[in-house]
């Protein structure tokens, strides 16, 4: 699945990025790392080149693949609808963002 997303999906990534992370930067380049029940890790770049990470929520607890694609899909559309200002976004956003030592992606 997450190669999938990061194959396919690399513009959701970003907007997941800018939109449920609270950052002071449009982040230029992203990818998941990893997925679980609860949500799923995210690593980013910033326009200045440091590598951030953080770990992105799911609405709700997800018990197989099937829920966690529906969720990524649901928040998918959701971070679209807040980006075009469709949606307010009144929801709290991931504070916990890991400066990362490497440069890599």
């Amino acid at each position: 699945m997450i190669d999938e997303i990061n194959t396919n999906n690399r513009e959701d990534i970003l907007r997941f990025c800018n939109i449920y992370v609270d950052l002071d930067f449009q982040v230029c380049d992203g990818k998941m790392l990893w997925v679980d029940r609860l949500g799923f890790d995210v690593r980013f770049r910033s326009p200045l080149n440091d590598v951030f990470e953080a770990r992105i929520p799911f609405p709700r607890e997800v018990t197989d693949e099937k829920g966690a694609k529906s969720s990524f899909n649901c928040m998918s559309q959701f971070a679209w609808e807040v980006e075009k200002n469709f949606h307010g976004a009144d929801f709290e956003k991931v504070k916990q963002v890991k400066k990362m030592e490497h440069r890599g992606l």
